[in-house]
């Protein structure tokens, strides 16, 4: 059996009378780091992120997460080489932002993600209009609140 599958079976039943939880175990095992955003005449952003750099990380992001932790967390995802991924928001407990980036650390893409709906016949997906190298996930809104918008805007910095 895929691990990842029988991984999401074991955290069902933990889950299942549970709105949400405060963190995961994946959300735990994401390296705190420091991201700065930056823009040509405007002052950076400097954001606490969590790094998903692995594809157990990448694939937990905020599921089973409550929205106060979302409010004060964000998911920096790195991917191995440039790809055009999907993103859901199922088990997803409030609405996200999500800024795709280039490799050349550029912002090409921010979107609003929303919670899945049970019982809806068709769950959204989001991807990035082209290849990027990583994802920023944030709480909806958070862009606007700092004038953060696509083209201009670009990663200065990620340490760890």
């Amino acid at each position: 059996m895929n691990r990842w599958l029988l991984a999401g079976l074991l955290l069902a039943p933990l889950t299942a009378g549970a709105d949400c939880l405060p963190t995961t175990g994946a959300l735990e095992d994401m390296a705190p780091a420091e991201l700065v955003l930056s823009a040509p005449g405007q002052r950076p952003v400097t954001l606490a992120v969590r790094v998903a750099d692995d594809a157990r990380e990448r694939a937990a992001g905020f599921q089973y997460i409550c929205p106060d932790t979302i409010d004060g967390t964000a998911i920096y995802f790195i991917f191995e080489r440039s790809r055009r991924p999907s993103f859901h928001m199922r088990n997803v407990k409030a609405p996200l932002d999500i800024a795709f980036i280039d490799d050349d650390g550029v912002i090409v893409d921010i979107q609003r993600m929303q919670p899945y709906v049970v019982g809806a016949r068709h769950h959204e997906t989001y991807s990035p209009p082209g290849d990027v190298a990583a994802a920023l996930e944030v709480h909806a809104g958070y862009f606007d609140e700092h004038g953060i918008s696509a083209g201009d805007w670009r990663r200065q910095s990620l340490s760890q």
